[in-house]
């Protein structure tokens, strides 16, 4: 080949290596703008506002990473949970698919580095037609965890607790219980009642127990949760929404005694700031008079009452009331 012409070639090459820089230059300043976007988003709780950022995000940094690169896995992520805190739940469990068969790939299909890709496609199938979908993302989850920790490990007992609530939280009631007993089980005989781990655990299996009206067992659970609640500082939030549990519990197992112990504890409790509205712990319905029950009858009545020092309300008077011309249309 001519002199000339070899040079001509060295020049074409550097410059198809230099405009392949550039480019990738480009890319990554555009996929860094992108991405800063989406945290910046994220933080704020932004969620619609950040989707065509995530979105960008990803397609930038399939570009500047590839296809197949942990990055890329982790934006296809980022982008399903983007979708999936819009209820886009289908959309959300196919792009977390993609992370995951990324994942797979790079670190192989039984790295611990998949569970909480897993549980996210889990919760995304609990909330669309596909329920086979979610318990077969959770027992593959639950079976990495169980061979990378051990049966009777912290990590697997949070897991499963985690699946329970999971279940729970999408009507799975039946199925959500021998999760969460299994998962506070095992987190008992490891850590023992004082931890705080044992006494989330614990009142999930109180929350789990009031929905059912178990109202026995759930006063059990509950109590058990103080004990790894209580660290004998400020009462916590989580010490707070027990005992406020607690008293709706008791109130309906016709022991206000009990009850009114829980809400001294709470009255007890400093505010977080030097001023603020009171809010309601326990709230017991009023019972509506028969006659208008039967009539179908609706009303509004505004009572005014006074709160004493241990935010219990006394001297409850009515100041008006109004009564619906038209008896309610039966359903």
């Amino acid at each position: 080949m001519p002199h000339y012409l070899k040079f001509m070639s060295l020049i074409l090459l550097a410059y198809m290596l230099t405009a392949t820089a550039n480019a990738k230059d480009e890319n990554l300043i555009e996929f860094n703008q992108a991405y800063s976007d989406f945290q910046i988003l994220t933080k704020q709780g932004k969620w619609k506002e950040w989707l065509p950022h995530a979105e960008n995000a990803y397609q930038l940094g399939k570009q500047v990473h590839g296809e197949t690169s942990k990055h890329t896995a982790a934006l296809a992520q980022n982008y399903g949970l983007n979708l999936y805190e819009l209820d886009r739940n289908k959309e959300a469990e196919n792009w977390l698919n993609i992370s995951l068969s990324i994942s797979e790939n790079n670190l192989g299909k039984d790295a611990p580095e998949l569970i909480p890709i897993l549980m996210n496609l889990g919760k995304a199938a609990a909330n669309h037609e596909s329920s086979r979908s979610q318990e077969k993302y959770f027992r593959r989850m639950l079976g990495i965890a169980k061979d990378n920790f051990g049966e009777s490990s912290t990590r697997y007992a949070s897991l499963q607790g985690g699946v329970g609530r999971s279940l729970y939280n999408t009507g799975h009631l039946r199925k959500a219980k021998k999760y969460i007993y299994d998962g506070y089980e095992i987190l008992q005989r490891v850590l023992g009642d004082s931890s705080p781990k044992t006494g989330n655990a614990a009142f999930h299996i109180g929350k789990y127990e009031m929905t059912h009206r178990g109202y026995e067992e759930a006063i059990k659970y509950l109590n058990k949760a103080l004990l790894g609640f209580d660290s004998g500082k400020a009462m916590s939030r989580n010490e707070l929404t027990t005992r406020a549990f607690l008293i709706d519990a008791y109130e309906n197992m016709g022991e206000s005694e009990k009850a009114t112990q829980h809400c001294l504890a709470i009255g007890r409790m400093k505010p977080a700031v030097e001023v603020q509205n009171y809010v309601p712990i326990f709230k017991k319905l009023p019972i509506f008079p028969r006659v208008a029950l039967r009539a179908r009858i609706t009303g509004d009545v505004i009572v005014e009452f006074d709160v004493d020092a241990n935010g219990f309300v006394v001297e409850p008077k009515m100041v008006s009331y109004t009564v619906s011309d038209q008896p309610t249309p039966k359903n």
